[in-house]
């Protein structure tokens, strides 16, 4: 799943996700019922079902990001490599999408790589964290616990040591109560 916006115009939600059966339909790209059936249980697992007919750029960008997490789930992939999938959307959407992104790991054993600039959701969701400098090096990686630490975070972002830690801090605090 990448950031950018895709063209799709004239289609149904059900057509965007179908794209992630393509490559197993053969040279004429008929789906099967079997293909038909991956894709609808795709959806239902990401809560979109009632989508299913309804036009792609007449729904919100949430529900475009479940669109397109339910395209790459119905490829049936064991490792999902996602850009910043949580980009224009709203802290609510952002949380729902990433205990998505949770569930399938626990339960679909799908291996999960993506980027994030929010450290807070990337602390939140993340079994293990690769920091990159602005020049493209590894600065370090390890649990959440081990990365984000206070002169780390001033190092990565040049910010006093605990400000990032301090603002975030009551919000983590409530999440982690649900």
């Amino acid at each position: 799943m990448l950031t950018e916006r895709m063209s799709s115009e004239q289609m149904t939600c059900f057509e965007v996700v179908s794209l992630g059966r393509y490559p197993y339909t053969g040279k004429l790209g008929i789906l099967s019922e079997d293909d038909r059936h991956i894709i609808r249980e795709s959806m239902e697992l990401v809560h979109i079902s009632d989508l299913e007919d309804r036009d792609y750029h007449a729904i919100s960008d949430g529900q475009r990001q479940r669109v397109l997490l339910a395209r790459a789930i119905c490829q049936e992939p064991q490792l999902m490599i996602l850009d910043e999938p949580t980009s224009y959307l709203d802290i609510r959407h952002k949380l729902e999408f990433l205990d998505l992104l949770r569930s399938l790991v626990r339960d679909r054993n799908i291996g999960v790589v993506m980027s994030m600039h929010e450290l807070e959701l990337a602390h939140m969701v993340s079994d293990k964290v690769i920091c990159i400098t602005s020049d493209g090096k590894i600065r370090c990686s390890g649990t959440p616990e081990e990365v984000f630490t206070d002169d780390l975070i001033s190092e990565l972002y040049g910010i006093e040591s605990g400000c990032l830690k301090n603002l975030y801090k009551d919000f983590v605090e409530n999440l982690n109560r649900k």
